[in-house]
Formats: structure tokens, sequence, C-alpha cells
């Protein structure tokens, strides 16, 4: 009857969420992950900082709506230059 002590959320599955469901709120990754909005916010915080994720930004007529994620320009051309890479390799 103890309580299970709930696994770490690693990095690379919030960035694989975003990636797969981008642009996404810190709310939806929340509820994916089983944790709390302030839990997630943090690790938003801290990648956002890392330049792993970038805001989006909402359009000019749009209403107020929450803060979506996606991943970053410079995470992005990373992947590609790896992907260039390995086929290079090939």
């Amino acid at each position: 009857m103890g309580m299970r002590k709930k696994e770490y959320v690693r990095q690379i599955d919030i960035l694989r969420a975003i990636k797969i469901h981008e642009p996404v709120t810190g709310p939806q990754l929340a509820d994916m992950f089983n944790r709390t909005r302030q839990a997630i916010h943090m690790r938003l915080k801290l990648m956002e900082r890392r330049g792993l994720i970038e805001k989006v930004v909402p359009e000019q007529d749009a209403p107020i709506i929450p803060v979506r994620y996606r991943c970053s320009g410079m995470l992005r051309e990373l992947e590609q230059r790896m992907q260039r890479e390995q086929s290079e390799e090939d």
C-alpha cells in the first residue's frame, strides 16, 4: 500500500512529445506526463533557456491563448546536420 514514487520525466521524452504534438501548451504536456503544471512549467523554462524549445508567436488578431511551445530552430538545424552526416557515412 506504499505510495509508488513517480518516475522522473526525462528531457528527451518531453522533447519527443513536443515534436510530435507541436505546437503544444504546458498544461497539455502536464496531462500527458501526469505531472503538475508547475513542474512541467519549470522544465519548459529550463529547456527554453537552453535553446531546445521556443515559444510559438501567436497571430496578431488571435485572442488571448496559452503559450505554445515547439522545437527550436537550433535543435532542428542540429538534427538536419546529424542526418546529413549519417547519410554521408553510409
